[in-house]
């Protein structure tokens, strides 16, 4: 078996485990899978193991991200805003897709507002 083989079947096992650990079919997902979960995700994307299968293979992997040019746009003028991470969860079978920390409603109105605008459109 050559080295490709067992990188894409690496990559195969872990895909499956990583499912295993975090699709839950409405339950929570346990702490301690976020945690091994999280170990997975940081093999393959951040210490770019991903990236050199898709090099073996010839192919570019790609992520689909959420547009938030708007409201980067409108935190940069809200000076209350501590953070802003566009997300990709469910939470209690409804989808979050960001999530804001401030202390100060205009900020946080303002941010609503941009939200509902690029969801709305």
């Amino acid at each position: 078996m050559n080295d490709l083989t067992l990188h894409q079947q690496l990559f195969e096992s872990d895909t499956h485990s990583l499912f295993g650990l975090v699709v839950t079919r409405g339950a929570p997902v346990a702490e301690g899978n976020i945690r091994l979960a999280s170990a997975i995700l940081r093999k393959w994307v951040c210490e770019g193991e991903l990236n050199r299968l898709c090099h073996q293979i010839g192919a570019t992997p790609t992520f689909p991200v959420v547009q938030n040019d708007h409201i980067r746009a409108i935190i940069q003028l809200e000076a209350g805003v501590e953070m802003y991470l566009t997300g990709g969860v469910l939470f209690d079978g409804d989808p979050l897709t960001h999530v804001v920390c401030t202390n100060e409603s205009a900020a946080f109105t303002a941010i609503q507002q941009a939200l509902d605008f690029v969801m709305n459109s």
